[in-house]
């Protein structure tokens, strides 16, 4: 049994590095450069892989482009009517509850906003447009 434990003792020690050593393979490891692979994307005639393949008009009106300039409120929901513009537009919309711009249905019409529903590539979520606060020239 002795002499199986003096062999693990022999063994093991020549595992096991000096401090001197240790040291230099730290300093071997701390030089190491690392190299990136750059690709250079030549057109050659071909269209941008970026850009989207739908222009403007199959996008149709989107949210970000549409903002609340007005809206006549009435007790019964029906009759009212908010007045929408749209970026790079001068003809303001006039919609009700249950119109549809787009992709865009008018759910509720607010006293200062109107909530909508928004279907895009079959994924349906709500988002709202505000009235703008106007503040008189001289006070804040």
């Amino acid at each position: 049994m002795n002499s199986k434990y003096l062999w693990f003792v022999v063994v093991a020690a020549t595992f096991v590095a000096s401090p001197e050593s240790a040291h230099a393979q730290a300093a071997a490891d701390s030089s190491v450069v690392y190299e990136r692979e750059v690709f250079d994307y030549s057109r050659g005639g071909r269209r941008d892989p970026f850009d989207s393949l739908m222009d403007a008009e199959e996008l149709g009106v989107r949210l970000e482009d549409l903002s609340l300039t007005g809206v006549m409120h009435d007790a019964d929901v029906g009759q009212s009517v908010a007045v929408l513009a749209r970026v790079g537009s001068t003809r303001p919309l006039r919609v009700r509850v249950g119109d549809r711009v787009g992709g865009i249905r008018i759910l509720t019409i607010g006293q200062r906003s109107v909530q909508v529903l928004i279907e895009e590539f079959g994924v349906a979520r709500r988002g709202t447009l505000e009235l703008k606060s106007v503040t008189q020239k001289g006070t804040s």
